[in-house]
């Protein structure tokens, strides 16, 4: 990711926000994902040894960006796999639906090796926010925790 590329995670009543940012809609995905992991564990503590591909629709950018946190987090959820990055998005946002597909480094998840943070319940539309700036792109999500 380049230094235009970025992501914080912020507190949100009982929830858990976070704010990404990048040039364009695919560094945007691998921002808002990583935010997403580093809520859950410690990304920098996983070994990139295996490679796993996700693809998503949505209707536009903004569903696009929960449905691709909605496949990491039910990933995660049911193969137990933890990623560490994401190698590779390339999105198709001239056509509708949206598509993107991704590829991702990581290995199995071991709560006690991987520094076990936080229990996501859900990727919400609530006060979801993806916007254009002079810069790139910009997104808002609440994690429901």
């Amino acid at each position: 990711m380049s230094v235009d590329a970025g992501h914080r995670l912020f507190e949100h009543t009982a929830d858990l926000g976070i704010e990404a940012w990048a040039p364009a809609l695919a560094g945007l995905l691998a921002e808002a994902a990583h935010g997403l992991l580093e809520t859950i564990y410690d990304r920098e503590r996983v070994a990139g040894t295996e490679r796993r591909a996700i693809a998503v629709l949505g209707d536009d950018e903004e569903d696009l960006v929960v449905r691709f946190l909605e496949e990491l987090h039910f990933r995660f959820e049911t193969e137990r796999f933890a990623y560490r990055e994401v190698a590779r998005v390339a999105v198709d946002a001239a056509h509708r639906p949206l598509s993107a597909e991704a590829e991702l480094d990581g290995e199995p998840f071991d709560a006690e090796r991987h520094g076990y943070r936080c229990a996501v319940k859900a990727v919400t539309y609530h006060g979801l926010e993806v916007a254009r700036t002079p810069e790139g792109l910009r997104a808002r999500i609440i994690l429901d925790i």
